[in-house]
């Protein structure tokens, strides 16, 4: 199924789907009013081609010659002529970071086993939540045919501390078991997950992290409340903002301070 089918069909996804964490007005704001591909998004769809599926990404990207303009009548020409030939033009920099996280990830004999092994790229699959009857719907990054599902990562940071801050932050565990158990449900055994992550940034290291099912259960947990609350918002047509009827603010413990206690400051010689 093309990306602009699987758009048009009717059913939940894991990216909008955390969106109700924030709460269920930004959710339906969300719907009415999604939000444009911004050119980091862009730049990361670029990035998955070229790891996942290097010929497609060949056929359909080019690299911006140094040095040529697209106010001038030459590179204006250039521009038109690789648009009319359906290629994506990408500048130079960014087009040259791309190859160098495949190359590293390819130089990671783990990351190269998992992204080169055989498997389904970005199939689409779809089926409905048995505790809410919702229908879902998603397209993992690859699923071998080993039973192993991926997740590639660009990330600021691979090391395993400041990655794991990320993975939470961005609410990875919730989309992985959303998969796992979307690809159950289609009859799939997985097996294992792993997010294959590459720094965005030069010297683009990388590292191949196994979730566990620790983690996994984590994130089944947020994103079934994730569905409960969606149903109910649904059966209600009620969509609550974060802050029902008033709230106290506190003074955060980290500013509080024992009357007793005295602030010091420590000179270094």
């Amino acid at each position: 199924m093309m990306y602009e089918d699987y758009a048009r069909v009717d059913a939940v996804n894991a990216s909008t789907l955390k969106e109700i964490i924030k709460s269920p007005r930004h959710y339906q704001y969300l719907l009415q009013h999604p939000k444009p591909a911004t050119p980091a998004m862009l730049l990361g769809t670029a990035t998955h081609l070229a790891v996942l599926e290097p010929g497609a990404f060949d056929s359909q990207y080019i690299r911006r010659p140094d040095g040529i303009k697209f106010t001038t009548a030459d590179g204006k020409a250039w521009r038109d002529e690789q648009i009319a030939r359906g290629l994506a033009i990408l500048d130079g920099d960014d087009y040259d970071a791309i190859l160098a996280m495949r190359e590293s990830l390819m130089q990671n004999p783990r990351c190269a086993e998992l992204l080169t092994a055989p498997g389904d790229v970005e199939k689409s699959i779809s089926w409905t939540d048995p505790d809410t009857g919702i229908k879902c719907k998603g397209r993992p990054d690859k699923f071998l045919h080993c039973g192993i599902l991926l997740d590639l990562k660009t990330t600021k940071d691979v090391r395993p501390y400041p990655f794991t801050k990320t993975v939470m932050n961005f609410g990875y565990a919730f989309s992985m078991s959303f998969y796992v158990d979307g690809l159950r449900a289609n009859g799939r055994e997985v097996k294992d997950v792993y997010l294959p992550a590459v720094e965005s940034l030069a010297p683009h290291d990388c590292a191949a992290y196994r979730m566990t099912d620790e983690l996994l259960d984590y994130g089944r947990a947020e994103y079934k409340q994730a569905l409960a609350t969606l149903a109910e918002c649904r059966k209600t047509g009620n969509w609550p903002g974060v802050v029902v009827g008033e709230m106290d603010l506190e003074l955060p413990r980290w500013a509080a301070q024992d009357d007793d206690t005295e602030a010091t400051i420590e000179v270094i010689e």
